[in-house]
């Protein structure tokens, strides 16, 4: 007796159900990683004296996806957005190769002027249906001694007996 063997096959067509992700890499050495415990809430910190410039990368974000990609070219497509009403000084670039993107500077970075700023992320898969990922990434800008102090007047005019004790306070200024 011959049993004979049935093959079957059986094609699955993958769903988009998976929100996409960024994978972070920060290429500047300088910056201080905070907290990266959270994938989605990244705390970092740079020294204003790194940020002097335009266009300085902050962030390469590489996206990806856990679906397949129903695209004939097999590649998923992404967008990134920054999430804010306020105007920051950063852009992204990109995508590159369809998932690669780059954070930078707009314009020079002072902590005097402002020391952290909170930009809100989103990704958005190209599937059907559109599925996303929300981001936080804190900058922190750390302080570099680059101001000279101020006093509050430009001359002190004293005068000073010539009986004061030793160790008598003759004046007192004031700087900032």
């Amino acid at each position: 007796i011959w049993f004979g063997r049935k093959y079957i096959i059986i094609d699955v067509e993958d769903i988009n159900d998976c929100s996409p992700v960024l994978s972070w890499n920060f290429p500047l050495q300088t910056i201080e990683i905070l907290n990266d415990t959270d994938l989605f809430n990244i705390d970092i910190a740079i020294h204003e004296s790194k940020v002097e410039q335009n266009h300085v990368i902050i962030a390469n974000l590489i996206a990806s996806d856990m679906d397949t990609s129903s695209n004939i070219d097999h590649r998923m497509k992404f967008q990134l957005k920054l999430n804010s009403s306020n105007s920051l000084p950063f852009e992204i670039h990109g995508p590159f190769a369809d998932s690669t993107f780059v954070l930078s500077t707009t314009h020079k970075l002072d902590r005097e002027y402002q020391d952290q700023y909170f930009l809100y992320l989103i990704l958005t898969d190209n599937g059907q249906p559109k599925l996303s990922s929300n981001y936080k990434l804190s900058i922190n800008i750390l302080d570099d001694n680059d101001n000279s102090p101020i006093f509050d007047k430009s001359i002190y005019y004293v005068d000073i007996q010539e009986n004061n004790l030793i160790n008598t306070t003759l004046i007192q200024v004031h700087a900032i």
